[in-house]
């Protein structure tokens, strides 16, 4: 049970650790163990898909409410281990100082009295940027501190000092996301004891690229992040969950997208990374080591039959020199489309996997990436000896599967990404979107919410959009109409970029607006669709009508071309392979432009739509619920007035929104209060406005909490105080 104030919910944290604090990165390391868990809480804030979210963390709860509030906490939700940090907002609110060192020992010894057999770890407070907030904390830590060594059974974790100002802060008090990794690295190191493991380390994984010029990415583009086979092994790495660092004191492609540390040299030969490695490893201490290098030796034919003593050479340099029970993936250099440089290549592969089974037999940490004979050098290479966008996708591909059996809790690293087609027309493309959303309509936002949790590749061999906002894969053609579309559909789908699994169709409103043949606008459509099946069998083929406009000539030319559309879908959908996702009434006239294209709160609605056409990939929508509580029957004398816990009947209506803003309607909403004037919580379910309300029986000093229940995930609960929202307003 994480249990405490702002530090236990997450406040500061971000999507490095899911909006969870210290929750995320502490169970990714338990995971890495082995170590199987519950976390257990009357709570629930984060990311449901991949973690327990469960916690007792409760913001700007005072001491004394904590221990007013325990005993109904633990006999609900009954805890081995306790992760107990408390007290942090009695000394922002400067709430009787004199006396917190004494409450806190209170709170402790109901937690005891509740928990008798539960081990408690008692974290002292994290420091604050603010000095009158610090010189606070320093004189309530000491007492912390005292406090714990006198208590059996219970272990003290000192966060004081752990984080660094400026570079762990989000605002004065509360961590951001590098800073609740550290201190779940020192929660974890406090629980390997008690768990009796070697180690618990909730620090990122650290990884540094090795190489040459292919590690430094040349022959990169925007469709791999300018970031050879980095950017896409990112892709993999944040699809399994993995807590990642890439170091290096190079930085090469998107910064914006990826992380671009690494220690690409372009030219260098393995004898000229012999010399530097000593201080890089030393330096940045990596975790695992993607060597890659040997190119240059080979097209040099730089003393080539000592080649292979140079590399185990190296590999022995690294281990001697990076953390302790380092990993090193060495990869085979990838054939080319020089038939001389091949005839130097093939050897230099025979004497490296000789020496990655002889470092591998002897010292167990070494393993073998095999890229000999991968490529079609006329696709995958830039030039015969750099690879290309879908050369570096295949790199990623080994890098990844190998990964996927020697890291913990990385097994699906080894799945490939998926692959999606945006293929339409203006609208694909983004015409009328702003740099708010990447200027490229529902691409982004769609790859954006797809990319929380599915390891996504956006392919066309006609890229738009900011590339440091999503990835800007497409075959989006301003001014085509479905015939041209159709003409190329061959080329699209056999391009360098390999089929998409799934095709994204919108097109159709260049027909509309230049009235072109739209009584054959059935035939050609289905013909685009048919055309897609030939070429790419098997396919998932999302298609989608056009939206609504404003526009009193177009709007007639809209509803015939969407009848069009829909009984296309129902002519082929004997194929099993086609989905109608209907824009028809889904926009708002905000949303809508003056012609065809959507704005951008239009585009921003349209992505989620699209889950629909994708079958069996749910989306990964963040929800908000807006709460507020309003009543004439609690007296401001009677329960306002110093927070009395008479109790009282209070309305709480709460607003369920998807990410978009967009109101959800019948979603269940479960109303709860602390207060034993009502013991079970209450269900509403929402109207076509989003909204729900239930009366429940409450207290000043007992918070309201609500939680939604969205396609079977409860959201983020949202708390709110009767004393803030009915007696103060």
């Amino acid at each position: 049970m994480a249990f405490g104030d702002a530090l236990a919910v997450g406040a500061g944290s971000s999507a490095s650790t899911d909006s969870m604090g210290y929750r995320a990165p502490l169970q990714r390391a338990l995971r890495a163990a082995g170590i199987e868990y519950d976390m257990v809480g009357s709570m629930s804030t984060g990311n449901a898909v991949k973690f327990d979210v469960n916690h007792e963390g409760h913001a700007n709860y005072r001491l004394d409410q904590f221990t007013a509030n325990a005993s109904r906490w633990l006999t609900k939700n009954p805890a081995d281990v306790i992760l107990l940090t408390a007290g942090m907002y009695d000394m922002v609110a400067n709430y009787q100082l004199a006396t917190a060192p004494q409450r806190f020992q209170t709170l402790l010894a109901a937690i005891r009295a509740d928990a008798p057999d539960a081990t408690i770890l008692v974290s002292t407070l994290t420091d604050s940027t603010n000095t009158t907030y610090q010189s606070r904390i320093t004189a309530y830590n000491a007492a912390i501190r005292t406090i714990v060594a006198e208590q059996e059974g219970v272990e003290l974790v000192d966060l004081s000092e752990v984080l660094i100002p400026g570079q762990d802060y989000n605002g004065s008090v509360n961590p951001n996301d590098s800073g609740y990794i550290k201190i779940a690295t020192a929660w974890g190191a406090a629980l390997a004891q008690v768990l009796g493991v070697p180690s618990l380390s909730a620090a990122p994984l650290k990884i540094m690229p090795l190489g040459d010029s292919i590690t430094y990415g040349v022959g990169s583009s925007n469709d791999n992040d300018g970031a050879s086979y980095r950017g896409f092994l990112q892709r993999y790495l944040n699809a399994a969950g993995i807590s990642y660092d890439m170091i290096g004191s190079v930085r090469t492609g998107v910064q914006s997208r990826i992380d671009t540390d690494n220690e690409g040299h372009s030219g260098w030969r393995i004898d000229q990374i012999i010399a530097q490695v000593p201080n890089w490893m030393k330096k940045t201490k990596p975790d695992v080591v993607l060597l890659y290098i040997g190119m240059n030796d080979v097209r040099l034919s730089y003393q080539l039959p000592t080649a292979s003593v140079r590399l185990n050479n190296l590999i022995d340099l690294i281990r001697a020199n990076a953390a302790p029970g380092v990993k090193i993936v060495v990869g085979t250099i990838y054939n080319s489309s020089d038939a001389a440089l091949n005839k130097k290549i093939i050897p230099y592969n025979v004497d490296v996997r000789d020496v990655v089974a002889n470092q591998a037999a002897a010292h167990g940490d070494v393993w073998l990436a095999e890229m000999e004979n991968m490529f079609t050098p006329s696709v995958d290479m830039a030039d015969t000896l750099h690879a290309s966008a879908p050369g570096y996708a295949k790199m990623a591909r080994v890098w990844a599967s190998v990964l996927s059996g020697i890291l913990p809790g990385a097994g699906s690293m080894a799945n490939p990404p998926m692959t999606i087609m945006p293929l339409g027309s203006n609208v694909s493309l983004g015409t009328n979107s702003s740099s708010a959303i990447g200027s490229m309509g529902y691409r982004g936002v769609l790859y954006r919410m797809l990319s929380a949790d599915h390891n996504v590749d956006m392919i066309g061999s006609a890229p738009s959009g900011a590339i440091g906002f999503a990835d800007t894969g497409s075959e989006s053609r301003s001014g085509y109409r479905v015939d041209q579309l159709t003409a190329r559909v061959a080329t699209y789908m056999n391009s360098p970029f390999g089929k998409p699994e799934h095709v994204l169709v919108y097109t159709g409103e260049v027909d509309v607006a230049n009235n072109y043949q739209l009584a054959t606008f059935g035939a050609r459509y289905s013909a685009l669709i048919d055309a897609i099946r030939a070429n790419d069998p098997g396919a998932d083929i999302a298609v989608a009508t056009l939206i609504d406009t404003t526009n009193r000539t177009y709007a007639p030319r809209v509803a015939q071309v969407n009848q069009a559309i829909r009984e296309v879908v129902a002519a082929q959908a004997a194929y099993g392979d086609v989905r109608l996702v209907d824009f028809t009434g889904a926009l708002a006239p905000a949303d809508i432009g003056t012609g065809l294209y959507p704005t951008n709160s239009g585009y921003t609605k349209m992505a989620p739509m699209w889950f629909e056409g994708f079958g069996a990939i749910e989306p990964s929508v963040p929800d908000s619920v807006a709460v507020s509580l309003s009543t004439d029957q609690i007296p401001a004398s009677a329960a306002c007035a110093g927070q009395s816990s008479a109790p009282a009947p209070v309305v709480a209506t709460a607003v369920v929104l998807d990410q978009c803003g967009t109101p959800l309607s019948e979603v269940p909403v479960s109303f709860s209060t602390e207060s034993d004037a009502q013991e079970e919580p209450i269900t509403a379910v929402t109207d076509d406005d989003g909204s729900a309300s239930a009366e429940v029986v409450t207290t000043a000093d007992s918070p309201v909490t609500v939680s939604a229940l969205i396609d079977g995930i409860p959201s983020a609960i949202t708390e709110v105080s009767v004393f803030d929202e009915v007696c103060t307003g």
